[in-house]
């Protein structure tokens, strides 16, 4: 089925949400297995926690595991919190375990998801914030570029980057559509997406 990735803007470029759907309602034994790879491919080596509601057929596994990219305080450890969710049809993942909660709460109709703003809109394949991609873009390069340690990589991004990525945010948002087929070639348009939200 389809899949689908997604970065917010509070987030960091290294921890998409990522998105599969399966082809029928997840039962307990099917979020077992999810929750087993998530286990073995992330390498956590606790058993993590994990839940699945079967009257509603969401479910969550949690797990920690070092990395030098995650958060700490001070000296302590490093972590990230990889985190699986499954909402019925829909299989979630991502470093940072906060995001798939965000992102269940969504799938639960908590929240509403910015899809709702295209009812009849199944060829929209992507939406791009420039806004939202331009502070998360800025926000990783001088991430990157401690300005003790980089000063003449840094200063070069904020005289030279750093105006373009103010003028990309200036953008409306687009929605990228599939449109007529030619051969094995599928043509897309790019169009404002007025109905655009917010993370």
């Amino acid at each position: 089925g389809p899949a689908a990735v997604c970065w917010y803007q509070d987030a960091r470029l290294y921890t998409p949400v990522f998105a599969a759907q399966l082809k029928a309602n997840a039962d307990e034994a099917v979020a077992n297995g999810f929750f087993a790879l998530a286990k073995t491919a992330t390498r956590v080596k606790e058993e993590g926690s994990s839940t699945f509601d079967a009257q509603t057929g969401i479910g969550e596994w949690r797990g920690e595991v070092r990395s030098r990219y995650g958060w700490g305080e001070n000296r302590s450890p490093r972590v990230l919190q990889p985190a699986l969710g499954i909402v019925r049809q829909v299989v979630l993942f991502s470093p940072d375990g906060a995001l798939v909660h965000k992102a269940l709460d969504v799938g639960n109709k908590n929240y509403p998801a910015i899809g709702d703003g295209f009812a009849g809109s199944d060829d929209v394949i992507a939406l791009i914030e420039p806004e939202a991609l331009a502070n998360l873009l800025k926000k990783e390069t001088f991430a990157a570029l401690p300005p003790r340690e980089e000063p003449v990589f840094r200063n070069a991004a904020e005289v030279y980057l750093a105006p373009r990525l103010d003028a990309l945010a200036r953008y409306p948002a687009q929605r990228v559509r599939i449109t007529a087929a030619s051969g094995a070639w599928h043509e897309l348009a790019w169009e404002e997406a007025k109905q655009a939200r917010r993370e």
